[in-house]
């Protein structure tokens, strides 16, 4: 359902052109088990964090409370390999569970992100890196 409704509106946003597309799988979540001795934090039933990997490029979430109810998603995109445009402007979109873009916002210089006022639900990301597109998730958000 998640990539239906966001494809459908990637559609309307983008004609047709050669983009590699990847699918990043899942290598950490901060909730899957116990901490790790000796590391720092650990999940705390409130923050997150999740680390979703490609060939291209890796994406780093913390998921944390942020005002009102809603979670704040901040987040830095790691590029691995040459493939994907370095120079590109780096766009994350997030389309939640009933398929309405929720969240646009670009990286920074250093590919850090953040995303606020984020309701709880199942949330799927695309990462525009110019002649890449990486898709993540789906992932849950959670409320305190």
């Amino acid at each position: 359902m998640l990539m239906v409704a966001f494809d459908a509106w990637a559609a309307e946003r983008r004609g047709p052109n050669l983009v590699q597309r990847l699918v990043a799988s899942l290598t950490f979540d901060g909730f899957a088990g116990p901490a790790v001795a000796g590391a720092r934090g650990g999940a705390t039933g409130t923050d997150r964090q999740l680390l979703f990997g490609t060939d291209v490029a890796d994406v780093a979430f913390h998921i944390l409370p942020g005002k009102a109810g809603t979670m704040v998603l901040d987040g830095q995109v790691l590029l691995v390999d040459d493939e994907a445009d370095a120079d590109a402007d780096v766009a994350l979109v997030a389309v939640d569970d009933g398929g309405e873009v929720s969240a646009v916002v670009a990286t920074d210089v250093e590919g850090q992100f953040r995303l606020e006022g984020i309701a709880a639900g199942s949330y799927l990301m695309r990462i525009d890196l110019g002649n890449v597109q990486l898709d993540v998730g789906p992932f849950e958000v959670t409320s305190p």
